[in-house]
């Protein structure tokens, strides 16, 4: 799960800059991963259950729009 928590961030990161968003804060960046990791908890052993669980942070968090959201599941699957 380390692996998927690095690229999802870099992937989140990555689909801001595509799309012309800005970086977060660094006290944007602490509040979501705070969140991510005991996110993560609930998905320990279903493959791709970590996108899944990240979209409402992502949008809370970053300002992800439905497009985003999308992009970077389609992507993270691929991966996965």
């Amino acid at each position: 799960t380390i692996g998927s928590a690095i690229a999802v961030t870099v992937l989140a990161l990555t689909t801001l800059l595509a799309f012309g968003k800005p970086l977060p804060s660094l006290h944007e960046f602490v509040f979501f991963a705070f969140a991510y990791a005991t996110a993560k908890f609930a998905v320990a052993a279903v493959p791709g259950g970590a996108i899944i669980v990240v979209q409402p942070l992502l949008e809370m968090y970053f300002g992800f729009t439905p497009e985003m959201a999308g992009l970077m599941q389609a992507i993270y699957m691929l991966f996965d």
